[in-house]
């Protein structure tokens, strides 16, 4: 399956968010005149900045400038001497790492809106497994965000307190988690009515389909005026990302973001 890209990718720089604190990898558009759309793509537990790398190319090669950010306790942000994701397996710190990296996402949007090359409303979250559920997270409190692609993600007790079968949750991250369910109505119709695309592979082994599915069906009343900016896709895979998922979620960056400002 070949994707058309009318532009070609740049060279992929090293920079930095937040003050210098969110190492991350940036890549544009050559021959695109701004401001742009800007696609934030965080990645999956347990990976890094470059474990999307080729998404964030073929997100460039469409017209968007690609920012991707290393997670919270990941990449250049690991901390060998601590609890991380290679020491800690419990859904206690699986929850904080969300908790973090949701918070993170929605301190580089604002910042990104200072940026002369990015077009402010044209700014998308996105992402993998975490990064797709931190996406959602971080779209839901900031109104500004123009819409969110996540991939394997979801927000919902299922998926948060039994992650990759790991221990269950104390009480207090069990609090946090009922009340960040984007399965509950209040909180996807704080998504509303912004453009959102669900992807899931419904053999998912780690993360279960059902997030996007509760996500889904919570969301859609939100949507009676504008059904065709909530979707979800299901398809026949397990905790991945394939070209089905990439062609059409470029289909979806392009109808709803693409073009000149």
């Amino acid at each position: 399956m070949q994707i058309p890209m009318p532009f070609e990718a740049g060279a992929t720089q090293a920079i930095t968010l937040a003050g210098g604190t969110i190492p991350a990898l940036r890549t544009a558009p050559q021959g695109a005149h701004g401001p742009l759309p800007c696609l934030v793509m965080q990645h999956g537990y347990g990976a890094d900045k470059y474990d999307l790398a080729q998404v964030g190319e073929v997100a460039a090669g469409l017209g968007f400038i690609t920012i991707l950010p290393d997670a919270w306790g990941h990449g250049e942000r690991l901390d060998p001497t601590g609890p991380n994701f290679m020491t800690a397996f419990s859904a206690n710190y699986f929850i904080e790492v969300v908790r973090h990296v949701a918070d993170d996402l929605a301190l580089i949007a604002g910042e990104l809106r200072a940026d002369a090359t990015i077009d402010p409303a044209r700014i998308v979250l996105g992402g993998f497994s975490l990064g797709g559920i931190t996406s959602i997270l971080a779209t839901e409190r900031d109104p500004q965000v123009a819409g969110v692609v996540a991939i394997a993600g979801g927000v919902s007790p299922e998926s948060l307190e039994h992650a990759a079968g790991m221990t269950l949750v104390d009480a207090d991250h069990a609090e946090w988690v009922e009340t960040h369910d984007m399965g509950a109505p209040a909180n996807a119709a704080r998504l509303a009515p912004r453009p959102v695309l669900l992807q899931h592979g419904r053999n998912d082994d780690r993360l279960p389909a059902s997030g996007s599915q509760r996500l889904y069906a919570a969301a859609q009343p939100a949507y009676a005026a504008l059904p065709e900016r909530l979707q979800l896709r299901v398809y026949d895979a397990t905790h991945e990302i394939t070209m089905p998922m990439l062609a059409d979620a470029v289909e979806w960056l392009t109808t709803n973001f693409g073009g000149s400002a």
